[in-house]
């Protein structure tokens, strides 16, 4: 019901915005090119992501793909593709209504993780795609990307110190911003996820063991919008991101 009521805000918020820029059919321009995006997202939103994520499909792996090949049939999932990229510190996952369900994982991860471990945290990420929940995180992602995308020009105002402009844009955002996070409540998600996963299966210690080697990976400066939009698909909880002192750039002592 949330997710209907604020895409009628969207399109109308987008209609008032072609309206004042252009009062002959103003309005009808803006929602067509908004539904246009839109319609681009669902059908190709995964691969433009994965296209930014420099992500790589694991093929030449026989023992994680017959391991996950196992798992994704233990829940009843037709298919599940494992990607890599070192752009990402954490786990995520992307199920696109029009794809098979995809999971990318820093490469180094790989290396760190035990079987047991490796083995539970694809059992938590088969589980999540098999509860419904990685799917309405992909659709909430396509919204918020694209009322977002205006932060893709901060990397570029701040490179050539235009601070100020880019903080303004960070600002007049920030209402999405925080309702992103209030919506999708990244840790009360993930904490309830965990705690169903752990009832039926008996891998806490694998479980713990493997979050805290993923959470360690270090990784390159990337740009706000792609920060939030792997924070909306992440598996694993906190990376640094959703805090007002990071989109405003403000320094903070630990």
């Amino acid at each position: 019901m949330f997710l209907f009521g604020f895409l009628l805000f969207f399109y109308a918020l987008t209609s008032a915005i072609g309206f004042i820029l252009l009062p002959s059919f103003g309005e009808i321009y803006a929602s067509g090119l908004l539904s246009i995006l839109i319609l681009i997202e669902f059908l190709f939103g995964d691969r433009i992501l994965l296209g930014f994520m420099r992500a790589k499909l694991v093929v030449d792996q026989n023992r994680i793909s017959y391991m996950l090949s196992n798992i994704r049939l233990k829940f009843s999932l037709s298919r599940v593709n494992l990607y890599t990229s070192r752009r990402v510190r954490g786990w995520h996952i992307i199920d696109n209504a029009f794809s098979s369900p995809v999971i990318v994982v820093n490469p180094e991860t790989l290396k760190r993780l035990s079987d047991r471990e490796l083995e539970a945290m694809l059992s938590l990420a088969c589980f999540k795609i098999s509860r419904g929940i990685a799917r309405k995180d992909s659709i909430y992602l396509v919204l918020f990307s694209i009322i977002l995308s205006p932060v893709i020009l901060c990397n570029i105002l701040e490179k050539y110190r235009l601070d100020a402009i880019s903080s303004l844009i960070k600002f007049l955002l920030m209402p999405f911003i925080l309702l992103k996070g209030y919506v999708l409540n990244t840790k009360q998600i993930q904490d309830d996820l965990v705690k169903d996963f752990l009832e039926s299966f008996d891998l806490a210690h694998e479980l713990e063991g493997g979050l805290y080697k993923v959470n360690i990976n270090t990784v390159e400066k990337r740009s706000y919008l792609f920060e939030i939009c792997t924070e909306t698909i992440s598996l694993t909880h906190k990376e640094g991101k959703e805090k007002l002192s990071y989109y405003l750039k403000l320094k903070q002592t630990l």
